[in-house]
């Protein structure tokens, strides 16, 4: 489970439209089931590709001078973190490139893709608003501490553990964690209009056994990047937590 590998080929395809001879495939791809529509774009799974450091100049006798990332490839790598505040400068400046290409875009695929983009660029932009909570969206979202797909991977060869979507596993979550689920689902979907999309660590054997005891690591993919929130955890999962 990789965050970055897939947009290689996406951006091939954007940057490369002009040539005119080469023809645009059509991947078959089991992620794409059309809940883009509702809901985050799911990210996970070799779904974008590798990202590159923005540059800036390293000679001390001048001025810094940052340089907005406006590629795609570019954007991946910061959307892979928390916003900064570093992050957050230049921000109309990414969307109005990204939106460009999107319209030149015809092949489906790579317009999601895109879309994902400029989704999470779209919302950092709203970081700092009030939610109907009264604080801030970013002061909300940070009483959780994050993970990325890179220490999931690695908690997940190391315990054998398996991440799959929380659905099977709602009925038997308690209270809290139903509280939490339902607040972040309305708080994003205020944000953006779209739902969240929750997914828990546990053992292949509790996702096989559907009335069996259960004691998941519950997270939520960000509204803001390529990241997860983590919401909570019970029992001898709790002992993970730490690695995550």
């Amino acid at each position: 489970m990789k965050l970055k590998t897939k947009l290689k080929s996406i951006w091939k395809i954007i940057s490369h439209r002009g040539d005119g001879g080469s023809s645009i495939p059509t991947p078959a791809d089991s992620y794409f089931n059309g809940d883009d529509e509702e809901f985050l774009v799911d990210f996970r799974g070799d779904r974008f590709g590798s990202g590159y450091p923005v540059t800036s100049n390293s000679d001390s006798s001048e001025p810094k001078k940052i340089t907005v990332p406006v590629k795609p490839r570019d954007v991946i790598d910061e959307l892979g973190r928390k916003p900064s505040q570093w992050s957050l400068e230049g921000l109309e400046v990414k969307l109005a490139i990204l939106r460009t290409k999107r319209g030149l875009i015809t092949q489906r695929f790579a317009k999601q893709e895109v879309e994902g983009l400029i989704i999470c660029l779209e919302n950092r932009h709203k970081y700092d608003r009030r939610c109907s909570l009264g604080m801030t969206f970013r002061e909300y979202f940070s009483h959780y501490d994050a993970t990325d797909e890179a220490r999931i991977d690695a908690l997940l060869k190391k315990h054998n553990l398996v991440m799959e979507r929380a659905d099977i596993f709602v009925p038997e979550f308690p209270a809290y964690a139903v509280k939490v689920m339902d607040e972040c689902t309305k708080l994003t979907d205020e944000l953006c209009g779209k739902k969240p999309q929750f997914f828990v660590i546990a053992n292949e054997d509790q996702f096989r056994d559907a009335n069996g005891k259960r004691d998941p690591i519950l997270l939520v993919q960000s509204p803001f990047g390529f990241y997860y929130y983590i919401l909570g955890a019970w029992d001898k999962e709790m002992l993970y937590l730490p690695e995550l």
